[in-house]
C-alpha cells in the first residue's frame, strides 16, 4: 500500500478541483536519476567477485529532490559496471522545506530525513544487518550518500558511508546463526545518526545521543564455517565510523544455542569506507552467551505530520467511507469538530476535513471492514474505546505523539494489523485493546506506559516478542494468554509478575531482565520462580537458589517429562504442575513443606513420587486424577491432606498414610478401583480399612466382591465405599450407629444388605444409584432417612420401614421404579 502523505496548503487548493484536475494535480514531474558508485577502495552496496560494487533489482534510494520531503526511488536499469538510473517507485506530497540541491541516501527508509537548515541526514544504522553470502555484505547494510551540485543536476556520485570489520572464522562442525559486536567502552554502533554530505566531498558521520550499543549480524538458519584455517568462512560487518578506545567483544552464536566470545583490548579504529580484518581464529560454541545481545532495537518510525483538524485513511475499495452509515451523528460529540468535507483521491486515500480540531473518534470506525490505513493528528490525545474494533481490514495505524491512552478494545480483532508503535507519552493500555489481533507480529511499547489492562493481547497469536518497558507497574489478568506464537520476552524489575498473564503461550522460550535466570528460562523474584519458558523443553533442573515454585508456574506444559528442583525449596504452589499430561516423574528435595491447591492435578503419566520427609501439609485435589500413580508413601509429619486429594488416581493400589493424620477428607480415595492396601496405625489388619476413633473414613476396594467390616466399627463414613462397583454384599458389625453420607453411593452390584440393630440414621444419597440392590433391612432405631438415599435403586421392589421413622428427606425413593 503507497504510503500516504499530504499538505494542508495542497488539500486547500484542492478540494475545489475536479477529477481530472486532481489527477493533473497529482502527477508531479519524477525525473530519472543517475546513480554511480564512487571509485573507492572496497566500495559496494553489497560485493560480488572481483569486489566491485553493483547495484541490484531489490535496491532502493531515499531521494531528496531540492526538498525535505523524503521520496522513494527503485533501481530500474544499469548503464554500466557500477552504475545505474532509479526512477520513484512512490512519492509524498507536502510542503517540505526546499533545499537548493538533490540528496540521495542509500538504502531506502521512510525514517531518513534531511534538516533544510543544516543540510544534516537523520539515518538509523540498523541494529541487526541480515548476511550476505560469501565475500558480500547483506543487501542494503552498507549504507551511501550522494549531492548534486544543484536541482537542475540529476547525476548521484555515491559515496560510503561506514566502515568495515570483516571476520574470518573456522571450526569443526560449527554453524554461526548470529554475530553481535560490542565495544568495551559502550560506543555507539547503531541508532540514530547524522550524515554531513555535501558536493564533491566525503560525509561525515555522527552518532546522537539516542544511538545504541553494539551491532548484530543476522546468519539466519546458520552458516556452516569452513574448517580450513587457510581457507575461512568470511564475515563483514558494516558500522560508522569508530573508535573502540577499550577494544571491542564479538559474540559468535551457533545453532546449538551457545557460543564463542572473543575479546581484545586494544585500540582499534574503524575508519570510513576502509575495513579491519582480524586474523582468522577458531570457533568453538561451548559457551553460556547473553541471547540480549542479538535482539533488534525498537526503531520509532518517523511520524508523519498530519494537520489538527483532518483525518487521513484509505479502504480496501478504494472509495470514500460514509462514516455515517447514511444517517445523521452529532459531528462535535464523535470528532469535537463539524465535518466540511469527506474526499477520496484518484491515488488511494481519503481525507476528512474539519472546521476545528480533531479530539474525539468515540467509535465512529467501529466494525468499518473496509478500513485498511487510519493516520490521525496531534489533537487527538486518546484512542476511545471500541475505537476501531472489528476493523478486520486495517493494515496501518499511524498514532501521533499526544495520545497518552488507548482504549478498551480500542483495537480488539484488527485481523490484518501486523504491527504498531505507541508513541512516547502512551502510559495505559485499556482492556482488551488488542485482543484478538491475531496477525499482530509485533509491537512497540514506549518508555512511559505505566498499565496494561486484562486481557489486553489475548489470542494474539502471531505475536513472537515483546519488550515491556521499565515504566510499568501494573499489567491486568491473561494481558499476554494464549500468544501461541510468543517466544521472547524482556520483563522489567519494577513489577510483580504474575504467571496467568503468559497462560498458553507455550512457545515461550526467552525470558530477559533483572530476575531471569541466566539460562533465560525462568523468572525468580525473592527466591520464588514465578514463570517459565517452556518452549523445546522436555526435561528440566530448577535453578539452584530457588525456595518456591509459585503458583501455575509449569501448568499445561504438555512436553515436560522429568524435573528435579533443587535443594531448599520448601513449597509448591497451586496448580503449579497441573495438566503436565507427560510428566513421569519428579524429584521433591528434604525441606519441602507443602504441596498446594491441585498441585499435580491430571498429570495421567505420572508414575512415582517421594514425597520427602518434613512435608506437613498436601492441598485440595493435589494429586487428583494422576491415574497412572501406582503406589506413595506419606511422610510422618504430614498434618493435613486436602479434599480429594487423590481422587481419580485409578492405578493407585498401595499407600501409606502418617500416625499425623487422624481426620480425612471422606473424597480422598474416591475413584480409586485399584487400591487394595492402606497402610499405618489406622489400618486395619487387612488393610482394608482406615478406622479413626470407629469411623471407617476409607476402603481399598481392589478385587473385593464381598466384604466384612470390622468389629468396632461404630459409622460408615461420608462416601467410604462411594463406587466399590465390583461389591456385591457386605456384612456390617454390631455396634454400628450410623452410615455417612453417600457410604454406598454408586455401588452397582450390591444386592442385600442388613442394617444391625442400633442404627439411627442414615445419611443423603447412602445408597443412590445401587442399581441392583433388592431387599434391605433397616433396624427399629432408625428414625430418619435422608434426601436421595435410595434414588434411582431401580431393582429395589419392596422396603419396609420401622415404626419410629418420623421423616423421609427429599427423592429419597425418586426412580425406584
Amino acid at each position: 500500500m503507497k504510503r500516504i502523505s499530504l499538505s494542508i496548503l495542497l488539500l486547500a487548493v484542492l478540494i475545489g478541483c475536479s477529477r481530472s484536475e486532481l489527477e493533473e494535480a497529482f502527477a508531479p514531474s519524477a525525473p530519472t536519476l543517475y546513480a554511480e558508485i564512487a571509485d573507492e577502495a572496497d566500495s559496494r552496496t553489497y560485493l560480488e567477485e572481483a569486489k566491485y560494487m553493483r547495484w541490484h533489482a531489490e535496491d532502493e534510494i531515499s531521494s531528496f529532490l531540492g526538498n525535505t520531503l523524503n521520496q522513494r526511488y527503485g533501481f530500474d536499469g544499469k548503464t554500466g559496471a557500477n552504475s545505474g538510473t532509479f526512477s520513484q517507485v512512490s512519492y509524498q506530497l507536502g510542503t517540505g522545506n526546499p533545499i537548493s540541491y538533490i540528496q540521495a541516501v542509500y538504502p531506502y527508509a521512510s525514517t531518513t530525513t534531511i534538516d533544510d537548515r543544516t543540510g544534516a541526514i537523520g539515518y538509523i544504522f540498523p541494529k541487526v544487518q541480515q548476511h550476505g553470502e560469501g565475500d558480500t555484505y547483506g543487501p542494503g547494510a552498507n549504507p551511501m550518500v550522494a549531492t548534486t551540485s544543484g536541482t537542475s543536476d540529476v547525476f548521484l556520485y555515491f559515496r560510503n558511508v561506514g566502515g568495515y570489520l570483516k571476520l574470518q572464522l573456522y571450526g569443526e562442525d560449527v554453524k554461526v546463526t548470529g554475530i553481535s559486536v560490542k565495544g568495551n567502552r559502550q560506543e555507539k554502533l547503531s541508532g540514530e545518526a547524522l550524515i554531513t554530505a555535501t558536493y564533491n566531498a566525503d560525509p561525515q558521520v555522527q552518532m546522537t545521543d539516542a544511538a545504541t550499543e553494539g551491532v548484530v549480524l543476522d546468519c539466519g538458519e546458520g552458516v556452516q564455517l569452513s574448517n580450513d584455517p587457510q581457507n575461512p568462512t568470511l564475515f563483514w560487518i558494516v558500522m560508522p565510523p569508530t573508535t573502540f578506545e577499550g577494544g571491542f567483544t564479538i559474540t559468535i552464536r551457533g545453532d546449538n544455542g551457545k557460543g564463542c566470545i572473543k575479546s581484545t583490548g586494544k585500540k582499534q579504529v574503524i575508519t570510513r569506507n576502509n575495513y579491519v580484518a582480524m586474523s582468522a581464529f577458531s570457533v568453538v560454541c561451548d559457551q553460556e552467551i547473553d541471547e540480549s545481545e542479538f535482539k533488534e532495537d525498537a526503531q520509532v518510525e518517523q511520524a508523519i505530520n498530519i494537520p489538527n483538524n483532518q483525518i487521513w485513511y484509505s479502504t480496501k475499495n478504494c472509495m470514500a467511507y460514509d462514516f455515517t452509515s447514511g444517517g445523521t451523528i452529532d459531528q462535535k460529540e464523535t470528532f469535537g469538530a463539524k465535518m466540511l468535507s469527506n474526499i477520496y483521491y484518484p491515488e488511494g486515500y481519503g481525507v476528512l476535513n474539519f472546521a476545528g480540531d480533531v479530539t474525539k473518534l468515540s467509535g465512529i470506525f467501529n466494525g468499518n471492514t473496509m478500513l485498511t490505513d487510519i493516520k490521525l493528528p496531534g489533537s487527538i490525545l486518546s484512542i476511545d474505546d471500541d475505537a476501531f474494533r472489528n476493523c478486520t481490514s486495517l493494515e496501518s495505524v499511524t498514532l501521533s505523539k499526544g495520545i497518552t491512552s488507548i482504549g478498551d478494545h480500542a483495537f480488539a480483532s484488527c485481523d490484518a494489523l501486523t504491527s504498531i508503535t505507541l508513541p512516547e507519552g502512551v502510559s495505559s493500555i485499556g482492556n482488551f485493546a488488542f485482543s484478538h489481533c491475531t496477525s499482530l507480529k509485533s509491537i512497540t511499547l514506549p518508555e512511559g506506559l505505566v498499565s496494561i489492562g486484562n486481557y489486553a493481547f489475548i489470542d494474539c497469536s502471531s505475536l513472537k516478542s515483546i519488550t515491556l518497558p521499565e515504566s510499568l507497574t501494573s499489567i491486568g489478568n491473561y494481558a499476554f494468554g494464549n500468544c501461541t506464537s510468543l517466544a521472547s520476552i524482556t520483563i522489567p524489575s519494577s513489577i510483580t509478575l504474575e504467571r496467568n498473564w503468559f497462560s498458553g503461550s507455550y512457545s515461550l522460550k526467552e525470558i530477559y531482565g533483572q530476575y531471569a535466570s541466566e539460562d533465560h528460562r525462568c523468572w525468580v523474584i525473592d527466591g520464588e520462580l514465578v514463570l517459565f519458558a517452556p518452549a523445546g523443553i522436555t526435561s528440566y533442573d530448577v535453578p539452584a537458589g530457588v525456595t518456591s515454585i509459585g503458583d501455575s508456574v509449569f501448568s499445561h506444559y504438555t512436553l515436560l517429562t522429568s524435573i528435579t528442583l533443587p535443594e531448599g525449596v520448601t513449597s509448591i504452589g497451586d496448580n503449579a504442575f497441573d495438566f503436565c499430561t507427560s510428566l513421569e516423574s519428579i524429584t521433591l528435595p528434604e525441606g519441602l513443606s507443602s504441596i498446594g491447591y491441585r498441585t499435580f492435578y491430571y498429570c495421567p503419566s505420572l508414575k512415582s513420587i517421594t514425597l520427602p520427609e518434613g512435608l506437613t501439609s498436601i492441598g485440595d485435589q493435589a494429586f487428583e486424577s494422576c491415574k497412572s500413580l501406582a503406589s506413595i508413601t506419606l511422610p510422618e509429619g504430614v498434618s493435613s491432606i486436602g479434599h480429594s486429594a487423590f481422587r481419580d488416581c485409578s492405578s493407585l493400589a498401595s499407600i501409606t498414610l502418617p500416625n499425623s493424620i487422624s481426620t480425612m477428607d471422606s473424597n480422598l480415595f474416591y475413584g480409586c478401583p485399584s487400591l487394595k492396601e492402606i497402610h499405618g496405625q489406622y489400618a486395619s489388619e487387612d488393610y482394608r480399612c482406615w478406622i479413626v476413633n470407629g469411623a471407617l473414613i476409607a476402603f481399598a476396594p481392589a478385587g473385593i466382591t464381598s466384604y466384612e467390616v470390622p468389629a468396632g466399627v461404630t459409622s460408615i463414613g461420608d462416601q467410604a465405599f462411594d463406587s466399590c462397583k465390583s461389591l456385591a454384599s457386605i456384612t456390617l458389625p454390631e455396634g454400628l450407629i450410623s452410615i455417612g453420607n453417600s457410604a454406598f453411593h454408586g455401588c452397582t452390584s450390591l444386592k442385600s444388605i442388613t442394617l444391625p440393630e442400633g442404627v439411627s440414621s442414615i445419611g443423603n444419597s447412602a445408597f443412590h444409584s445401587c442399581t441392583s440392590l433388592e431387599s434391605i433391612t433397616l433396624p427399629e432405631g432408625v428414625s430418619s432417612i435422608g434426601k436421595s438415599t435410595f434414588y434411582y435403586c431401580t431393582s429395589l421392589a419392596s422396603i419396609t420401614l420401622p415404626e419410629g421413622v418420623s421423616s423421609i428427606g427429599y427423592k429419597a425413593f425418586s426412580h425406584c421404579i
